[in-house]
């Protein structure tokens, strides 16, 4: 009997789960086919014993390792231990292998766990009949699905017979959107994981400091601005709203984190890479978004326009517009939207009534997503057609910053009244995101609403007889 063929973005160990219940194999007669004992603990990401899977289902085991666990992510970020990380996958030495990983290199013991996305299940059981573990869900510290921008929800796994955990399921969860930084950091990993499952490439900690160097953070006699560094670096960690800063440094002078990183003395968890490449992709872009703003810049920017305008009034279709063009579809419609060229687009569901409605949802402030659930449209359209109204995205941003203001003081607040005797630090953490985000935004008012800190008391020396 073969194992269940690969859904799209399946984990080895979501399949094993499925062979399992489909065949009605009990799971201690398949541990002892594959791994030679009844009790034996498998890593669901890092999923052992690919040789002997290989030889009893006929399957291709560089294909199982590349494409069905996260054992690509591992061997690029360690790359001294590529070769014993593969050989211990391949055998079925688990130990080996979760030890090569640094799957427990945090500042805590965390229990494991597989996560699961709400709205990806339901969306699995339409389309497949069937709710699985994704993989890109389970790439290590990532709490947002990148998809549909919900938080991640952790199903704790048994000590023994882990593939007893089942299907995934989400009758007992509420979904909860994520924060948009901690939702663009799960898209980035998710395409680090592709490119790295196709070809493995060696991580090199150099790199850093060549981007840093672009980026101002470098002297002219060679040396890191910590300092500066890690103020930007921190009040951006602070964005995520992560419930646990294990993987986060601790205050604005963690210098070993930072220092850990760079200068690769010691290997490090592997989410720590992700953020900090994140944080340098965006500087990036946003560091040289001024360029674009030239006067070279605008011409290109304007002859773009003007070569989409002259097409679009020739009626040639969307598709062949943006191929003569080098842009999106949704840039196409966007310049159609602004120019009032809709007409041409001969649209099927973005007419006139929806266009209307969306605009006047978005001015009131609705979600995208519940925008686009409303006129059933996809979010896509809806960001589209937001984008081609002016002033109106800049007045949504101010829309979600006071919002943001009112729900955080709001919190701040109720919580003194609720704890009459709180001091900074209980505040501080159980009110973890409203203090950090008024702490970046509005540092006067949360410094005049704290509680006053407390003198410290010295106590007198005890004289020795």
């Amino acid at each position: 009997m073969r194992l269940p063929d690969a859904l799209p973005d399946e984990l080895l160990f979501s399949r094993m789960i499925r062979y399992c219940n489909v065949g009605a194999v009990p799971i201690s007669e398949f541990l002892k086919n594959v791994y030679g004992d009844h009790r034996a603990s498998i890593n669901p990401i890092l999923t052992s014993g690919l040789s002997s899977l290989s030889s009893i289902y006929c399957e291709s085991k560089n294909n199982l390792l590349m494409e069905q666990t996260l054992a690509p992510l591992f061997m690029h970020y360690y790359p001294q231990y590529k070769a014993k990380l593969s050989k211990a996958i391949f055998s079925t030495d688990n130990y080996t292998a979760i030890r090569l990983s640094l799957l427990s290199c945090v500042r805590e013991h965390a229990q494991l766990t597989l996560k699961m996305c709400p709205v990806c299940i339901q969306e699995d059981i339409r389309q497949f009949g069937v709710a699985y573990w994704h993989r890109v869900h389970q790439i290590p510290a990532i709490e947002s699905c990148c998809e549909h921008q919900q938080q991640l929800v952790h199903d704790h796994l048994p000590k023994r017979l882990k593939l007893a955990v089942g299907y995934p399921s989400s009758f007992e969860t509420d979904n909860q959107e994520s924060s948009d930084e901690s939702f663009h950091l799960a898209q980035f990993s998710r395409q680090v994981l592709l490119e790295e499952s196709k070809s493995i490439s060696n991580f090199r900690s150099a790199s850093y400091s060549e981007k840093l160097s672009n980026l101002g953070y470098v002297t002219k006699n060679g040396r890191i601005r910590r300092v500066k560094l890690l103020s930007d670096f921190y009040t951006f960690t602070s964005q995520l709203h992560y419930p646990s800063s294990n993987f986060l440094p601790s205050s604005e002078s963690d210098f070993k984190y930072i220092t850990n990183l760079l200068y690769n003395q010691y290997s490090q968890h592997i989410f720590k890479y992700l953020l900090f490449e994140y944080w340098l992709s965006k500087q990036r872009v946003t560091r040289k978004a001024p360029e674009i703003s030239s006067e070279r810049g605008v011409d290109s920017a304007s002859k773009v326009e003007q070569k989409c305008l002259s097409l679009l009034k020739q009626g040639l279709s969307i598709s062949s517009i943006s191929k003569q063009i080098g842009k999106s579809r949704t840039y196409v419609k966007s310049i159609a939207y602004s120019s009032g060229m809709e007409h041409l687009l001969k649209p099927t569901k973005l007419n006139a009534s929806v266009r209307g409605k969306v605009i006047e949802l978005a001015w009131k402030g609705f979600h995208r997503s519940e925008i686009a659930k409303r006129v059933s449209i996809s979010t896509g359209s809806v960001e589209m057609l937001i984008s081609t109204v002016n002033g109106l995205v800049e007045w949504r941003k101010r829309c979600k910053y006071e919002s943001k203001r009112r729900c955080y003081k709001c919190q701040i607040i109720r919580y003194k009244q609720c704890h009459l005797l709180s001091i900074r630090k209980d505040i501080k953490r159980d009110c973890n995101a409203a203090f950090y985000w008024l702490y970046y935004h509005q540092p006067e008012w949360l410094e005049s609403v704290l509680p006053k800190p407390s003198p410290p008391h010295q106590y007198p020396r005890i004289k020795q007889k």
